[in-house]
């Protein structure tokens, strides 16, 4: 689907059942899955041609396979785009079926579906602002905890350095989920810092 399916251009919301909602919420998901293990392969098969071209000496080798690589690099981008397309429709259909869950009728995002809109189609525009842009013109209240923002959270501070080991900073995710308002609209990157064993 696109913004079109979800919201009329005067800001009106398109009628969409909560059955509708969630078999697109499953489709969705299904095309997650396909562009997740696209892109899986695009990565494996970039990393493959650069390695080989490493190894060898021939000038003709070399070229086809940094051919291959800069193709596969042009997919990887064209996946993650759509990916991250995939992901806002996502978090349209699960703010619209958390107004009808709660027994709220939602309503339209009225005036503020061009800015909305362009959230939705500006690549540059992560999902986490998407989501806080969407709830605050659906009136759904932001959650209380972030367990993306918070996994997130803890991959940038292992990155960092700030854990030992893949595991410290697992244990920690567990033993230290710190409530992360605001780190969704941050893209997942705000959020307390980690505790130190």
């Amino acid at each position: 689907m696109a913004f079109r399916d979800w919201f009329q251009p005067d800001g009106t919301r398109q009628d969409l059942s909560a059955d509708d909602l969630r078999r697109e919420e499953k489709r969705l998901g299904i095309r997650e899955e396909q562009a997740v293990a696209r892109l899986q392969r695009v990565l494996t098969d970039k990393e493959e041609a650069f390695e080989r071209g490493a190894a060898l000496r021939s000038l003709a080798l070399r070229r086809i396979l940094a051919r291959r690589f800069a193709s596969a690099e042009s997919e990887q981008a064209t996946v993650e785009r759509d990916i991250l397309r995939i992901g806002k429709d996502l978090v349209t259909v699960r703010s619209l079926l958390t107004l009808v869950d709660g027994g709220k009728k939602p309503r339209g995002i009225g005036d503020a579906v061009a800015d909305l809109q362009v959230s939705y189609e500006d690549d540059r525009v992560g999902e986490a602002a998407y989501r806080q842009a969407l709830g605050e013109a659906l009136g759904v209240p932001e959650p209380m905890h972030d367990p993306v923002a918070e996994v997130f959270r803890v991959w940038r501070a292992l990155d960092r350095g700030e854990y030992g080991s893949v595991r410290e900073a697992r244990e920690a995710l567990d033993q230290d989920p710190a409530p992360a308002a605001g780190g969704a609209a941050a893209g997942g990157e705000a959020g307390s810092r980690p505790r130190k064993k």
